[in-house]
């Protein structure tokens, strides 16, 4: 496939793309064999199809008059800053922090600082006694943790 079958497409209208794809596709189905003119002819065939649709997309946009930009609306922000002083707030978290009466009143929960609450318990073996075993019929088997 040249060049000149390219500037050839791009020159013709949309009524000569669309009879030379029907010349194209009739002779594309007289050959009966993958031969090298049959492949040459299926892409002359996808080159006139590019150019279809790409005509036929540029149509559409043109035809739309739909805005780029969507008006939702305006939104409106309103930020509440509480107005706290220094002392206010060094008393507040050092009550928080040391457990002083006021910590304690207000029932606010202190963080975690070491890692007794996060780590599990360990369970040691003293701790869940074994259930009995029979020991009839089984022969010398030792019993830990008893």
């Amino acid at each position: 496939m040249n060049d000149d079958y390219f500037f050839k497409v791009q020159q013709m209208d949309e009524d000569e793309l669309l009879t030379e794809m029907q010349k194209l596709n009739t002779k594309l189905y007289s050959f009966t064999s993958e031969t090298g003119l049959r492949l040459q002819i299926e892409n002359m065939i996808d080159l006139v199809n590019q150019e279809h649709q790409q005509r036929m997309a540029t149509r559409r946009m043109a035809q739309d008059k739909t805005p780029d930009i969507i008006e939702i609306g305006e939104i409106e922000e309103v930020v509440e800053t509480p107005d706290y002083s220094k002392t206010e707030l060094i008393t507040h978290f050092t009550n928080f922090y040391t457990g002083d009466d006021i910590s304690s009143k207000s029932k606010f929960k202190k963080p975690v600082t070491s890692t007794r609450r996060t780590t599990p318990p360990v369970i040691l073996p003293k701790d869940r006694p074994l259930k009995e075993v029979p020991t009839t019929g089984i022969g010398d088997i030792p019993k830990f943790g008893a």
